[in-house]
C-alpha cells in the first residue's frame, strides 16, 4: 500500500517536470521561431534612439530686401532627475558641491533655488531650467558646468525692426509655431521640416561606440518677401501717432495703404502697436498692471490682431463712391441729374425716416458732383432707387463685398450683408450710404481702389514670393486682376470729382494738395454704443488717392471711437499728410516739373544732435528736409543712424520725410555650438 503511494508521487513528480519542460519548450518555440521576427523588431527599437533636429525657421523681409524676421541659434539648459541623483546625494560633500552648483545658476542665470528644488522633486522627469540662451552666457557656465545640466540646441525668433507692422508679421510661441499674422498664416511654409539623429544606445541610453548615428538633415524654412515697405510704414505709423494723440480714440487707429495699379498692400498700420520681441507686454501700461490671467491673453490676442483684416465695420459715407460709380455705368443718371434734398431727411410708407447728416438743414438741388461733394443721404437714396436693387446688389458682389478677399494675414473677417432674397427697399437704400452691411477696411479699400482705378478690381496682396533659403522661387504672387467692374471712363469722371471733396486742408499742405493733385472721400458710421451725452459713437474713416490724374496710392484711414472731434473731414490733415510725405519720399514732382529738388545726405553713424543740427543747416540753406526718427527712445542719447531712407546721394523734393533708424538692426550671428568639454553632460 505504501509502496503504491510512493509510486503516485513519483508518477506526480515525473508528470509535473515533463509539463514545465514542454511549457518550457513550447515558450521557447514561442519566443525563438514563432514570435522571432516582432521580438527582433522591439530589441532594436529598444536598442534604438531617434533625436529631432530642428529646422531653422524661414525668414520675412519687406518688398525691398529688408529683414523682418529671423531666427538665431540659442541653448536651452535641461535637468534630468536621473541624472540629479537627489535620492542618493548624503555625504557633505555631495550636497556641498550641488549648493555651489545651484549658487552658481543662481549668478550666471537668475535661476531661482526653491523654484528648482520644487522641479527637482517633483513628478516630471526632466525640466526646463533656462530657455534662449545665449553663447556669451554659456561660456561664463564653462569652468563651473553642473554634471547634470544638459544644453539643448534651440532658435529664438528676431525681429529687427521690433515695431514695424507688428499685427502684420505676428508672432510665435516659444516652439516656433505661428500665433498671429504672417506667422500663422504662412505657418506651413516658414517652419520646415524636422530631421533626425538615429542611432543604437545602451541600457542607460549612451551610443554605443562601434555604432556610428545616421543624420537625417531637416529642411529649413521657405523665405517670405512681402509687399511690405519699411518707409511707407513708418510714414503712416507718425500719422497714425499723430491721429491717435489728436483725437483720443477709445479704440485703434488703422490705416491701410495700396498699391493702386497692383493691389500690393505696402504698408499696415494699427496704433498702437507693440514690441515683436516684447510680444506678450500689453502696450498699455495701465493694463499690464492692473489684469491678470484669462483677461490678460485676451487683450494680449487683440493686441496682436491686424484690425485691417479682423474687423468689421459700415464703411458710411465712403460707401457713397460705389453708389456713385455705378449710376454713372448702368446710366441710371448722369453727371447733369438733379437730385433733391427738400428738408434733410428721407420718409417712407412705414413711418421710417431716415436723415441727412445737415438736418434740420437741406442741400435743396444737387448735381450728381454736388450731391457726392456735399455726401448728401437723400440724394445717394434717390441714386440706389434709380439703379435698381438687382443692379445694385449686383455690383456690389461684383466690388467684391459680399466675400472675404483671401489676405492671408491671422484670420480674415466675413463681411456680414443682407441676402439678397430677404433685402427691402429700405435696407438697400441704407446700403447706397454705407450702413446696414460691415465689411473689413482691407476689403472696402480694394473695392473703391477699383473706382479710381479705370475700373480694375485688384486682389490685394501681402506677400510677393516664397523662396528656399538659398534664394529659390517656390511661389510668386504677381498683381492680379479679378475683374472689370467699370469702364475707364467712369473711373475717370469719378477721380474728377473726388477733388472737390478734398477740402479743409491746413495752409502748410494746400499747396502740395493741388500739386499732386488728391481725390477722397469721407466716412462716418455710427456704433450703438453711446456716450455721456447719449450720442452715439462713432468709426471715421477717409479715403484717398493721389496722384489724382494716374493714382499711385490709395489710402484707407479709420478711426476708432474717437472723442475729441467725431467729424470724418478731421481726417483730411492725416490722409493728405501720408500722401505728401509719400510722393515727397519717391521723388515725385507732380504738376511743378521744376521743383526743387535736394541731395540727400549721408546721416549714418550720426547721433541724434548731429542729425537736428545737420538738418538745421539744411533748412537754413532752403534745403529743407522733414526727419522721422525710427527706433529711437528717451535715453537713447549716444545712439546713432544706422540706416536711412532714401539712401545718401538720393534726389528728393524739399521737405520730403528722411527716415533715420536709430536701431541696431543687424541680427547677432549665430552662437557656436558648445563642445563636449564646455557642456559635460552632452
Amino acid at each position: 500500500m505504501n509502496l503504491k503511494k510512493g509510486n503516485i508521487k513519483i508518477y506526480l513528480a515525473l508528470f509535473l517536470i515533463c509539463l514545465v519542460f514542454f511549457l518550457f519548450i513550447g515558450r521557447s518555440f514561442q519566443l525563438q521561431v514563432i514570435q522571432h521576427t516582432e521580438l527582433t523588431r522591439m530589441g532594436q527599437a529598444l536598442s534604438k534612439r531617434d533625436i529631432d533636429v530642428e529646422p531653422v525657421r524661414g525668414e520675412i523681409y519687406d518688398v525691398n530686401g529688408n529683414l523682418l524676421a529671423t531666427s538665431v541659434k540659442v541653448f536651452d539648459l535641461w535637468v534630468s532627475q536621473q541624472d540629479l541623483h537627489l535620492d542618493t546625494m548624503d555625504t557633505a560633500e555631495e550636497i556641498l558641491e550641488f549648493q555651489g552648483h545651484l549658487k552658481t545658476l543662481e549668478e550666471i542665470l537668475g535661476v531661482v533655488q526653491d523654484e528648482f528644488m520644487a522641479k527637482a522633486t517633483g513628478p516630471d522627469s526632466s525640466f526646463l531650467v533656462a530657455g534662449n540662451i545665449d553663447k556669451a552666457t554659456l561660456e561664463a557656465l564653462k569652468d563651473r558646468w553642473p554634471p547634470w545640466l544638459v544644453a539643448a540646441d534651440s532658435y529664438k525668433r528676431i525681429y529687427p525692426r521690433g515695431s514695424v507692422a507688428p499685427q502684420v508679421i505676428g508672432t510665435t510661441d516659444r516652439a516656433g509655431n505661428g500665433l498671429a499674422g504672417l506667422e500663422l498664416s504662412y505657418d506651413d511654409m516658414l517652419r520646415g521640416v524636422n530631421g533626425k539623429v538615429l542611432m543604437e544606445t545602451d541600457l542607460w541610453g549612451n551610443q554605443l561606440a562601434m555604432r556610428e548615428a545616421k543624420l537625417y538633415a531637416p529642411v529649413n524654412g521657405s523665405n517670405i518677401q512681402t509687399t511690405l515697405s519699411i518707409p511707407s510704414q513708418y510714414i503712416l505709423n507718425e500719422w497714425a501717432k499723430k491721429a491717435y494723440d489728436t483725437l483720443k480714440p477709445e479704440g485703434a487707429v488703422t490705416a491701410v495703404l495700396m498699391r493702386t495699379k497692383t493691389g500690393a498692400l505696402e504698408a499696415i498700420v494699427t496704433y498702437p502697436g507693440f514690441d515683436l520681441n516684447n510680444p506678450r507686454v500689453l502696450s498699455s501700461r495701465e493694463l499690464s498692471k492692473a489684469l491678470t490671467g484669462a483677461e490678460y491673453t485676451e487683450k494680449l490676442y487683440e493686441q496682436w490682431t491686424c484690425k485691417a483684416n479682423s474687423f468689421i465695420y459700415e464703411p458710411g459715407s465712403v460707401s457713397k463712391l460705389l453708389t456713385t460709380a455705378i449710376g454713372l455705368e448702368t446710366a441710371a443718371f448722369n453727371m447733369e441729374t438733379i437730385f433733391n434734398d427738400e428738408d434733410g431727411k428721407w420718409e417712407y410708407e412705414d413711418g421710417t425716416t431716415l436723415y441727412c447728416v445737415v438736418y434740420p438743414h437741406a442741400h435743396g438741388e444737387q448735381t450728381t458732383e454736388e450731391a457726392l461733394v456735399n455726401s448728401c443721404n437723400p440724394a445717394f437714396i434717390q441714386m440706389r432707387q434709380y439703379i435698381g436693387m438687382k443692379t445694385f446688389y449686383d455690383y456690389m458682389e461684383a466690388f467684391g463685398l459680399t466675400y472675404r478677399v483671401g489676405v492671408k494675414i491671422g484670420l480674415e473677417a466675413f463681411p456680414w450683408f443682407l441676402p439678397r432674397a430677404t433685402l427691402r427697399g429700405i435696407e438697400a437704400d441704407t446700403m447706397a450710404f454705407g450702413h446696414g452691411y460691415s465689411v473689413t477696411p482691407i476689403q472696402m479699400l480694394t473695392a473703391v481702389n477699383a473706382v479710381v482705378n479705370d475700373g480694375k478690381l485688384m486682389a490685394p496682396r501681402i506677400v510677393e514670393r516664397v523662396t528656399t533659403e538659398d534664394g529659390d522661387v517656390i511661389e510668386e504672387f504677381p498683381p492680379k486682376m479679378t475683374r472689370q467692374v467699370i469702364s475707364k471712363e467712369t473711373s475717370a469722371l469719378m477721380r474728377q470729382m473726388m477733388v472737390n471733396v478734398v477740402a479743409g486742408v491746413p495752409y502748410e499742405m494746400y499747396f502740395d494738395v493741388i500739386d499732386f493733385g488728391m481725390g477722397g472721400k469721407t466716412g462716418t458710421s455710427d456704433l450703438f454704443e453711446y456716450d455721456e451725452y447719449g450720442k452715439a459713437k462713432k468709426i471715421t474713416s477717409y479715403f484717398m488717392t493721389a496722384p489724382i490724374d494716374d493714382p499711385e496710392y490709395s489710402l484707407l484711414f479709420l478711426v476708432d471711437r474717437p472723442t475729441t472731434d467725431t467729424h470724418s473731414s478731421i481726417l483730411v490733415e492725416y490722409t493728405a499728410g501720408i500722401m505728401i510725405d509719400l510722393l515727397r519720399h519717391n521723388g515725385y514732382n507732380g504738376e511743378n516739373p521744376n521743383a526743387q529738388l535736394i541731395d540727400m545726405p549721408n546721416m549714418i553713424g550720426l547721433s541724434n544732435e548731429q542729425v537736428e543740427l545737420k538738418l538745421g543747416e539744411m533748412a537754413a540753406n532752403d534745403e529743407k528736409l522733414k526727419a522721422i526718427f525710427a527706433n529711437f527712445h528717451e535715453g537713447g542719447k549716444t545712439r546713432t543712424v544706422v540706416t536711412q531712407f532714401p539712401e545718401p546721394g538720393a534726389k528728393v523734393r524739399y521737405n520730403a520725410p528722411v527716415i533715420l533708424d536709430f536701431g541696431d538692426i543687424s541680427p547677432p550671428p549665430p552662437p557656436e555650438t558648445p563642445s563636449e568639454s564646455e557642456a559635460e553632460a552632452d
